[in-house]
């Protein structure tokens, strides 16, 4: 047991140095409020009252960081640049009963308003509120939505990529394949990642609700949806429409995942369609997998978080279009009697006739019979390129037509790390990093 804890400590240490080291070598971008949530809290007495001085004390219950506050004299106060997720309030004042919330619910960009009744009474005595979640907010008056992954990751969505889910948001209409919200022009839309803007914000004719760098569900931690009364810390000042979306984060307890998602045509029955006509089903392959990995480094000071993921299709492309001559595509060369010179045709009674160019043609005329160097070398090359290639008669009995099908895969990688440093109390720092290449 000794030595499981010593390699434990040791690879803890060492894992926390390493990720320090590689973040403060790594470029990075500052991170805007729009990855951070407020919670907004108002103390009253069982008269009604505002209560002033009421201690406050906020958890994070997945680092164990830990506010404290006391409220103004209008009996209010706000926790604001909260990292998202669940926290636990406790709110006290002598002489009166405690209240404690175990659930309270950050989520990006919004404020959660918490009223806590205090009421006479032993300070012993606690009541305790099990969940507080941003329903109504009172304190903002931006219009957002959230997109519940939990939910999403229940169902069998195709694909990774969960910036679509913005059109499920209230006000969105699809119409042409763009998607517009609240009538509002493409223009106007924005997106980030951790408070970073992931778009261009330049020539957005086509919209920018969907992030450059793919916002995936194993890396996002919480996606919400801003259609409305955007400040400048949310709409950069540059749209009235944001898609934030926030990188998980490590905690105290290990957590990780391993994934695939395998997609085979063979796997697939026929379309209705394909079935009437008699045609094949398309074929189609794909691997998407990945893991992930979060923990503490070291226990309530560092966290961290990685994915690595990697999406792999095979495929193909011919190297010739169509032609008038052969629709379906290719190139058209000339036969082997073509370049020997022999030429065939059939006239009007039906009668075949062949001529060859250099015997019947060239020669009588004192002109080269056989075709020059440059010529003989393109003949040359085209009949060595033949065997790797898929030949077809044309409607001329001089010509074939011959397409190549070049194989060209596509992988993408998709890797991601977070690393949270609380360094006092009052004072925390995060570098997240994502990338799809």
């Amino acid at each position: 047991m000794a030595h499981k804890w010593r390699v434990c400590v040791f690879v803890r240490r060492n894992l926390g140095l390493f990720l320090l080291a590689l973040f403060c070598g790594a470029p990075f971008s500052w991170g805007q409020i729009t990855s951070q949530g407020t919670i907004a809290i108002k103390v009253l007495d069982q008269s009604g009252a505002v209560v002033p001085g009421a201690n406050l004390k906020l958890e994070d219950l997945s680092s164990n960081n830990v506010r404290t506050a006391v409220t103004d004299s209008t009996g209010v106060y706000s926790f604001v640049s909260l990292s998202i997720g669940t926290y636990k309030l406790t709110v006290s004042k002598t002489g009166l009963q405690g209240q404690v919330f175990e659930s309270v619910s950050v989520q990006a960009t919004r404020t959660t308003d918490v009223t806590a009744s205090l009421i006479v009474g032993a300070q012993a005595a606690v009541v305790e509120v099990v969940e507080q979640t941003p329903v109504v907010e009172r304190t903002s008056n931006a219009i957002t939505g959230e997109i519940d992954l939990g939910q999403v990751e229940e169902l069998p969505v195709i694909g990774r990529d969960i910036s679509q889910l913005s059109r499920l948001v209230p006000g969105a209409v699809s119409n042409g394949g763009q998607t517009t919200w609240n009538g509002m022009p493409l223009a106007a839309t924005g997106n980030n990642i951790d408070g970073v803007i992931a778009t261009t914000s330049r020539m957005k004719f086509g919209g920018a609700s969907q992030p450059l760098v793919e916002a995936r569900i194993e890396d996002m931690q919480e996606m919400t949806v801003q259609t409305d009364q955007l400040n400048s810390n949310t709409g950069f000042g540059q749209s009235n429409f944001q898609v934030n979306f926030v990188t998980r984060r490590g905690s105290n307890t290990f957590h990780g995942r391993l994934f695939e998602d395998h997609r085979n045509s063979a796997l697939n029955a026929n379309s209705w369609v394909n079935d009437a006509s008699n045609a094949e089903k398309p074929k189609f392959h794909l691997n998407d997998f990945g893991g992930s990995l979060g923990g503490a480094a070291i226990k309530n000071k560092l966290f961290f978080f990685g994915t690595f993921a990697m999406s792999k299709q095979p495929g193909s492309y011919s190297t010739s279009g169509s032609t008038a001559y052969n629709p379906t595509g290719g190139t058209n060369f000339p036969t082997q009697a073509a370049q020997a010179g022999n030429f065939t045709w059939i006239d009007n009674t039906g009668t075949t006739h062949t001529i060859n160019l250099f015997t019947d043609v060239a020669a009588p005329a004192g002109l080269p019979t056989t075709p020059n160097g440059v010529t003989a070398g393109l003949f040359t090359n085209i009949n060595g390129s033949l065997s790797g290639g898929t030949i077809t008669a044309t409607d001329l009995p001089y010509i074939n037509n011959i397409s190549f099908l070049v194989q060209s895969p596509i992988t993408y990688i998709f890797p991601t790390a977070r690393v949270d440093y609380n360094i006092k109390d009052n004072l925390r720092m995060y570098v997240s990093w994502n990338m799809t290449k």
